[in-house]
């Protein structure tokens, strides 16, 4: 099940790239985006449960431009992702 970055063990260490990238001088650049999955169970939701879903990824996308990325403040030791604190980056 992803999570995205907030999940991953660790952010991304220079060493840790460059160990995995084979191409001499090559400029690695953050994502422009991060892509989200939906998986949902089947059988339990319904389709207004769904709809409503839509609607709410809907409105998220109208207003991606006034929503600010955000940077880890805080995160524990273990399953970060669970109790991560962020502010806006920037």
């Amino acid at each position: 099940m992803p999570h995205g970055k907030a999940s991953s063990d660790e952010p991304p260490r220079t060493e840790h790239i460059e160990r995995y990238c084979s191409i001499e001088g090559l400029t690695l650049l953050p994502a422009p985006m991060e892509l989200v999955r939906l998986a949902t169970p089947r059988r339990v939701y319904t389709q207004s449960h769904m709809d409503y879903v839509l609607e709410a990824f809907l409105q998220v996308h109208q207003r991606r431009q006034m929503i600010p990325s955000m940077k880890i403040v805080y995160e524990a030791p273990f399953l970060r992702h669970f109790t991560a604190r962020f502010e806006p980056d920037g």
